[in-house]
């Protein structure tokens, strides 16, 4: 028995509310906060539409060695961003599109540049973008995880390692020992997953 839908990628970033990145946030965040079901299918058809008209998407849907070295994180005009923020937007929005390329290249990019706040979102997104099926590595989920864990001791990537040794090493004790560390940082989502564990699994 697993818990579905509880990893945590972080929120849509801006320096200015006014920017010109402002409308994708209220469209992301209405996704990634997990409203009802219509408000989730609007939202995403909202932000795939965003990602076509706002920016430059190439058209590949899967991540590869040969095509992602052609990807670039551009604006419109396409030219390549500098603009750590815009880049994190973008990677997240492709990722939700499903276009793995250009969300692995805008995430990498985003930390590369970024202060140690969208160093650390970044590292998150990235953890869970290799969690994602058609792009899936544990072992760097795992990585990226912990980089944001060194960055500014994420709750979220805590959190997130806790869910990698719960649902894919069934590794319950290590599970507990991250959920453990997300509680002691006043998640309140840890102590459940730790009870959880000892209800249905460690009886």
């Amino acid at each position: 028995m697993t818990r579905d839908g509880r990893e945590r990628i972080g929120e849509v970033m801006t320096r200015d509310r006014q920017s010109t990145i402002g409308t994708a946030n209220n469209v992301l965040l209405s996704i990634i906060r997990g409203r009802s079901m219509i408000n989730v299918l609007l939202s995403s058809v909202l932000s795939l539409t965003l990602a076509l008209s706002l920016f430059i998407t190439p058209n590949v849907l899967f991540a590869d060695d040969k095509n992602a070295n052609k990807v670039v994180c551009a604006r419109m005009d396409g030219s390549e961003t500098n603009d750590p923020y815009f880049a994190y937007n973008l990677g997240m929005a492709s990722m939700r599109s499903k276009n793995y390329d250009q969300a692995l290249v805008c995430l990498k990019k985003a930390y590369e540049i970024g202060n140690d706040e969208v160093k650390s979102s970044a590292a998150n997104s990235l953890g869970y973008y290799h969690r994602q099926d058609k792009v899936k590595n544990i072992q760097e989920a795992i990585k990226w995880y912990k980089i944001a864990i060194e960055i500014d001791n994420s709750v979220d990537s805590i959190y997130n390692l806790g869910i990698i040794y719960e649902e894919e090493f069934r590794d319950y004790p290590k599970a507990i020992e991250w959920y453990e560390k997300a509680h002691q940082q006043k998640d309140k989502s840890a102590a459940y997953a730790i009870g959880f564990i000892y209800k249905n699994t460690l009886k």
